[in-house]
């Protein structure tokens, strides 16, 4: 199994070196599972040698436009422009609705002949709290992050812990630094994909490098950084880190 990073840029990048942080999960079987589908996606998976009838299952982690805003145009990808059937959707069950209310239905629900929804598209599954998802012989944990408040309301996201032949592998996709919620994850994670903001003033929305640079040793040394910022980036080497991903490195996850 291997992991490629399409991207490894913020929502906010302009780097075209660089694309947001959606990554392909490439399963021993031949299946494929892209984590994220951002705006930029057209470009990143077609500089990455793969196209939408490629792909059989998409993972979306919360409902931002750097992990949702190329749904629209894989959708009609899939339907129009391939013989390969609808693909399959998995979401956590707080997202399916507002992803369809409030980011797709404009676009998608028309067709000729009738009004759409979401399954004329997907093959949804909706994950639970609680529910461990399968696929392609993967256990699919859906972790609740603290990634941003609206109103005083957390709003729903979820990284992705990813159980493979005894061995596990966390993706934060997009998560404030919460020490207290993810030490069980980072302790039995045999490789860590962690966001990483990388400005000089923090958002407080994302995970900073310095946060992240009080980590004990031993899980700092399994932590690969991504969804960092334009600009230089600190040496995560010499600071005991496993590295920035690039756009483009692979993984390999046997």
């Amino acid at each position: 199994m291997k992991l490629l990073f399409l991207g490894a840029g913020s929502g906010l990048g302009t780097d075209f070196g660089n694309f947001q942080s959606n990554m392909l999960l490439l399963t021993d079987s031949g299946k494929k599972l892209l984590i994220d589908c951002g705006t930029d996606i057209r470009f990143s998976l077609t500089k990455a040698g793969y196209v939408p009838e490629e792909i059989d299952a998409v993972y979306l982690s919360h409902l931002h436009a750097d992990h949702i805003g190329g749904i629209e145009w894989f959708a009609f990808q899939r339907k129009f422009a391939s013989q390969n059937g609808a693909p399959q959707l998995i979401a956590h069950e707080r997202l399916v609705h507002p992803l369809w209310e409030h980011s797709l239905s404009g676009g998608l629900k028309t067709l000729d002949d009738r009004e759409a929804t979401l399954s004329a598209y997907f093959v949804v599954h909706v994950v639970n709290d609680g529910e461990i998802f399968n696929w392609e012989g993967l256990t699919l944990d859906l972790v609740q992050t603290v990634h941003i408040y609206s109103n005083k309301k957390l709003m729903p996201s979820y990284g992705l812990n990813i159980g493979y032949k005894g061995k596990t592998f966390l993706i934060t996709t997009d998560t404030q630094f919460t020490l207290d919620r993810f030490k069980p994850y980072y302790r039995a994670a045999t490789l860590i994909f962690h966001d990483c903001e990388t400005l000089d003033v923090p958002s407080g929305v994302h995970t900073h490098f310095n946060q992240l640079d009080t980590l004990d040793p031993k899980i700092k040394a399994k932590l690969w950084l991504y969804h960092y910022n334009d600009g230089d980036l600190p040496d995560a080497k010499s600071h005991g880190f496993a590295g920035f991903v690039r756009c483009g490195q692979e993984f390999d996850l046997n």
